[in-house]
């Protein structure tokens, strides 16, 4: 998963969309440091996190 995956909300620009050919979808919502990640399939969402989380230090505050 890169970058190049996600398309930047033209209305919000700290709102990110992610949509696949089979209908799942993960939404980000950036603000300062917090990150709100939505979508439409927990695996996926999980599988985004756990790749954050090799690059960044990171912290799950659960659910929102």
């Amino acid at each position: 998963m890169s970058v190049q995956d996600y398309t930047r909300c033209h209305s919000d620009h700290f709102v990110y969309l992610r949509k696949k050919n089979d209908g799942n979808y993960i939404i980000l919502l950036l603000h300062v440091d917090v990150m709100l990640v939505v979508g439409s399939n927990m695996q996926e969402i999980n599988a985004f996190k756990g790749k954050l989380a090799n690059s960044f230090a990171t912290k799950d505050l659960g659910a929102a």
